[in-house]
């Protein structure tokens, strides 16, 4: 007895995952036509005229937990392809046995990453980074599931600037500014939408117009900007002979601000804008001691008990270290959410101060 004998090769059921999802596309090009999500929709297999694939609603791929097989006897009529059927009862085994998947998709991909930094001399650093990485980048201990599946783009830049120095050294003047922007893309490799089609299978019969514009709607994009002014004052190099509570060098002064902007598929924007200001104070006076006995003569004149001549005493007339702080935040986001379904778009709207 042969193994052919035991498990003929007609019995070998094979599932091509790529008939599924052609199935599922050619059903999303017909919706509002012959073809509806809540109908049935149904092709023959390619290569098996009398093995039919079905679908309905809005399955994935990549979802799938259970796989079912049923046996069926259908009644005696014609209008399924199991020809010729007597629609008698029939008495089978059935063996069901080794469940394989093959054919993984193994196509690595790369990355490429880069910086640049910039030193102007004492006055201003200057950096740039940029990342861009393509599907199927990952490291070798990773399994094909764990690899990158999306196209990232990524762009920083920074910079600190000393504008003190456009006012001279003797001015005194300390005003460092910091200013940054940071910028990231990501394309996904599968409809969002249909996570177990490929996104240029899933858009291939739309116009190169509407391609370019679904493509722009499943972005997923990050906008960060800042500005930053830390500690500003003004200190001459000229140096005050008394030091006055009302001293321009007693002051100093922050403000920044920041900027997030997040756009993706569901989401229309969604910007955050922060912004934070604040002034200090801090006086500080010179302590001098008070030596009562010092030009004390008996005192002076006995060896034992002139130790009493260093007694100082410290006058507080003002505070030695003054210092005073107001902080002030102003916070607001604003949501959109995409329309999928023609309805009023909910926005989400706060401030906080």
């Amino acid at each position: 007895v042969s193994p052919d004998d035991i498990w003929p090769e007609a019995n070998n059921l094979e599932i091509v995952l790529q008939d599924l999802k052609n199935l599922k596309i050619a059903r999303n090009n017909n919706l509002g036509g012959a073809a509806s999500i809540l109908a049935l929709f149904s092709q023959a297999a390619p290569g098996h005229a009398d093995h039919l694939i079905k679908i309905i609603g809005n399955p994935n791929l990549r979802d799938l937990k259970t796989i079912m097989v049923g046996v069926r006897n259908p009644n005696k009529d014609k209008t399924h392809p199991w020809q010729p059927d007597d629609g008698m009862d029939k008495c089978v085994k059935v063996w069901i046995n080794e469940l394989r998947l093959t054919d993984f998709d193994n196509q690595g991909g790369y990355a490429v990453q880069s910086r640049v930094q910039a030193n102007l001399a004492d006055f201003a650093t200057v950096s740039l980074a940029g990342h861009y990485s393509t599907p199927g980048f990952g490291g070798i201990e990773q399994r094909v599931s764990d690899r990158q599946r999306e196209t990232i783009r990524q762009v920083d830049a920074t910079s600190s600037v000393q504008l003190g120095k456009f006012f001279g050294e003797k001015a005194g003047v300390q005003l460092p500014m910091f200013i940054g922007f940071s910028e990231g893309v990501i394309d996904p490799m599968f409809d969002p939408l249909n996570p177990d089609l490929e996104f240029d299978e899933s858009v291939a019969d739309e116009d190169p117009k509407e391609q370019k514009r679904l493509k722009s709607a499943a972005r997923d994009l990050t906008v960060r900007k800042s500005l930053n002014f830390t500690n500003v004052r003004i200190n001459p190099a000229k140096k005050p002979k008394h030091n006055f509570p009302w001293d321009i060098r007693n002051f100093t002064v922050s403000y920044s601000q920041s900027e997030l902007y997040k756009r993706d598929i569901q989401t229309d924007y969604n910007t955050q804008k922060i912004y934070n200001g604040k002034l200090g104070y801090t006086y500080q006076t010179k302590m001098k001691p008070y030596t009562p006995f010092r030009n004390n003569k008996f005192l002076r004149k006995s060896s034992s008990i002139s130790v009493i001549m260093k007694f100082r005493l410290i006058s507080y007339i003002m505070f030695h270290n003054n210092s005073l702080k107001t902080v002030l935040i102003q916070q607001a986001t604003t949501r959109s959410f995409v329309n999928f379904l023609n309805c009023t778009i909910s926005k989400i709207w706060m401030r906080f101060v």
